[in-house]
């Protein structure tokens, strides 16, 4: 069954151009349409626009089975029912222990590269700050890949490695 096509206006509203849109539900102007997942997302459903009908918040709670329905209260309520079903939420996922050591031993691998540069800038008397910049002058990536700040390098100096 094909789904009905929006329709956007704009509306002045308290001295401001607003954005409006209908509700292909029941054909209210509104600020804002809500996403509903025809197959909820606990169930498998995903994020294409195949499973989703942009609705009004009130439409969304009359879906649901409530009257004007607030996206944080759905959202207690399907995380509530997945944890009666059995099901972990929070805390630590499969393999993040492993991937927690090898980033720790990339950093550790880094450090000792570039620390005994850092301790010769500080025993120079440059700041943190300074031997950053050396170091982004000199295009030396971070372990991650990224850019050097001064709070990055007092870090890798008190590293233990």
């Amino acid at each position: 069954m094909p789904k009905p096509a929006l329709s956007i206006s704009w509306l002045y509203v308290d001295g401001k151009d607003e954005l409006m849109q209908t509700c292909p539900c029941c054909h209210a102007e509104v600020s804002t349409l809500h996403r509903h997942h025809i197959l909820p997302k606990v169930l498998g459903g995903v994020d294409d626009e195949s499973n989703i009908v942009n609705c009004c918040e009130e439409c969304h709670g009359k879906i649901h089975g409530r009257d004007m329905l607030h996206h944080s209260a759905l959202t207690r309520e399907g995380l509530r029912k997945a944890k009666a079903r059995g099901v972990l939420l929070g805390g630590a996922r499969p393999n993040s222990q492993a991937r927690h050591d090898a980033v720790k031993a990339l950093a550790d691998a880094k450090a000792k590269e570039v620390k005994p540069t850092i301790e010769q800038f500080r025993n120079d008397g440059l700041t943190y700050s300074e031997i950053a910049d050396k170091l982004n002058e000199a295009n030396v990536p971070t372990a991650r890949g990224g850019k050097w700040y001064d709070g990055t390098v007092q870090r890798y100096n008190k590293r233990e490695v």
